[in-house]
C-alpha cells in the first residue's frame, strides 16, 4: 500500500523540490533538513495517528522553498508559531503573516505561492491532517470523544482562504507544552495533546476568537519593504510616517498596520532597535569613536545615546565594546 504520509511525500521528493534531505529516520520519527537560498531549516515529524502527523520547524532563513501542494482539499494543515514571523504569499497577489503565538489553518486547495521568514527565523509546531484516513483512525477511539473532521475543516475554513486565531492562553496550553517533552512519554503525550486541539477548535467560539486577519495586496507588502531597506539605509535621519506614506503611495493607516503585520512592531520601534543594532555592529567591528557612531545612527547627543543603547541592552556603550553580546530583543536585521 502507498504511503501518503507528509513525511513520505518529502522523502520522496513529491514536496520541495528536492531540497529536503533525510537526517534521521527511526520508527515513527522522521527528521529533514531544508536548504533554503539564504538558510536552512530542519522539520522533526512524528506520525501521531493513521493520516495524523506532528511536525516541528526550525528555519533559519528569510526564504523557503514552497510545498507543491496541489489542488488537494483533504487535507487540513494547522499552524502554530512559536517565535518568528511567518509570511505566507496566496494566489491573487495577496499576502499573509503568522505572529508568535498565533494559529492558523487551512487546506491545500489554497495554493500558496511563496512561503517565508520576515525576521529571519522561524519555529512553530505544525499538525498535518488526512482527513479521511484520520477520521477513520479517531473514531471510537475513546468513549465520550467525538471529533467529526469534516465537519471541523468546514467550521475553522468555510469559504476562507485561511483562518487565523491570535495568540489566546489556551492554544499557548496546548501547544507550548509540546516543544519540550520527556522522550519516554511523547508518543502518548503527543496524542491526548492533538485530540485536546482537535477538540478545543470543535468547540470553541471561533466567531469571538477567530480573526479574519486582513490580507496585505503584493503592491503594499512591496512598497511596505521599500520602506524598510529605506529606513535601513537613512540611520541619521529622522523621516516621517507621513513623508513615507506620502511618497509610497500609502495611506499612514496602511503603512503601520502593514509593517506591523510583516515585522511584528511599530515602524518607530523597530527602527530605533535597527539603529541601536547597526551600532552594536559597529561597536564590535570597528575603532570608531562612541559620538561618531552615535551620529551615524541618528543621535546627536552622545549622552543620550548612551542611555538609549543601555536600556536595550543591559550596558554603556564602552563596556560592550569591551565586551560584546548578543544583540537582545532584536532579529532579522537585513534580508
Amino acid at each position: 500500500m502507498k504511503d501518503h504520509s507528509l513525511s513520505a511525500m518529502i522523502g520522496e521528493d513529491r514536496l520541495f523540490g528536492g531540497k529536503a534531505d533525510i537526517l534521521e529516520q527511526t520508527g515513527e520519527k522522521t527528521v529533514f533538513h531544508l536548504d533554503c537560498r539564504d538558510g536552512d531549516g530542519t522539520m522533526v515529524i512524528y506520525r501521531v495517528f493513521p493520516g495524523i502527523e506532528l511536525i516541528f520547524n526550525d528555519f533559519h532563513a528569510f526564504h523557503c522553498a514552497e510545498a507543491q501542494t496541489g489542488g488537494r482539499d483533504d487535507i487540513l494543515e494547522i499552524n502554530h508559531c512559536r517565535s518568528g514571523r511567518f509570511e505566507c504569499r496566496l494566489s491573487g497577489n495577496f499576502y499573509g503573516y503568522l505572529g508568535e503565538g498565533d494559529l492558523s489553518a487551512n487546506i491545500w486547495s489554497v495554493q500558496r505561492i511563496s512561503s517565508g521568514f520576515p525576521l529571519g527565523y522561524y519555529q512553530g509546531a505544525e499538525v498535518f491532517i488526512r482527513i479521511e484516513t484520520a477520521q477513520a483512525a479517531l473514531s471510537g477511539i475513546w468513549g465520550g470523544i467525538g471529533i467529526d473532521l469534516r465537519a471541523l475543516k468546514e467550521r475553522i475554513i468555510g469559504s476562507r482562504p485561511c483562518f487565523m486565531m491570535r495568540a489566546a492562553p489556551r492554544i499557548g496550553d496546548i501547544f507550548d507544552r509540546l516543544y519540550d517533552v520527556e522522550k519516554n512519554i511523547r508518543s502518548g503525550y503527543f496524542k491526548v495533546k492533538i485530540l485536546e486541539l482537535l477538540l478545543f477548535l470543535s468547540i470553541a467560539p471561533l466567531e469571538t476568537n477567530g480573526e479574519d486577519r486582513p490580507y496585505f495586496p503584493r503592491a503594499q507588502v512591496e512598497s511596505v519593504k521599500r520602506i524598510r531597506a529605506e529606513l535601513m539605509e537613512k540611520l541619521d535621519q529622522h523621516i516621517t510616517l507621513a513623508d513615507l506614506a506620502e511618497k509610497y503611495g500609502l495611506s499612514t493607516t496602511a503603512l503601520k498596520t502593514c509593517f506591523k503585520a510583516i515585522y511584528g512592531k511599530p515602524v518607530y520601534a523597530w527602527h530605533r532597535e535597527y539603529r541601536l543594532y547597526a551600532a552594536a555592529q559597529a561597536l564590535r567591528k570597528t575603532d570608531r569613536s562612541i559620538a561618531d557612531i552615535a551620529d551615524s545612527v541618528g543621535y546627536e547627543n552622545a549622552s543620550k545615546f548612551s542611555e538609549a543603547f543601555r536600556r536595550q541592552m543591559g550596558c554603556r556603550p564602552l563596556e560592550y565594546r569591551r565586551f560584546p553580546l548578543p544583540f537582545a530583543g532584536f532579529s532579522g536585521a537585513a534580508e
